[in-house]
């Protein structure tokens, strides 16, 4: 079973900052290259502003895993429309839509449907590193 660290936080602005400290402290400790750590950071901060943005109510978890080759990202439960977007490539009408920006920051994107709501897997690869 891989390592792991949970981040259960109410839906706001300003947890989203602590979200990203969370990460990029758990992507030093891993000693990540600047750039994969900051992707990690950039995407996981993408997808829980998109979750607040429109003021949804309560709760959203990002579980972090360390695996030998990569972290996975796991966050929600998230609203239909949130998690559609991150899976969208082509989609919305101002600025990069949010399913291109999480494909260029990381490797995979899964949709993870649950009874709560969807869960999104953001997979980094983390080639050369050692468990």
């Amino acid at each position: 079973m891989p390592d792991s660290v949970v981040l259960t936080l109410p839906r706001g602005e300003p947890f989203v900052a602590v979200a990203r400290l969370v990460v990029g402290g758990l992507a030093a400790r891993l000693e990540l290259p600047f750039d994969g750590m900051d992707d990690v950071q950039l995407a996981v901060e993408s997808v829980l502003a998109d979750a607040c943005a429109d003021g949804y109510a309560g709760e959203v978890t990002v579980a972090l895993a360390i695996e030998p080759d990569r972290i996975v990202a796991r966050i929600g439960p998230l609203e239909e429309q949130v998690a559609a977007r991150a899976v969208d490539r082509d989609g919305g009408l101002d600025g990069v839509p949010l399913g291109r920006l999480l494909a260029s920051l990381v490797d995979e994107i899964e949709d993870e449907p649950s009874d709560q709501g969807p869960w999104l897997a953001l997979h980094k690869h983390t080639p050369g590193r050692r468990p």
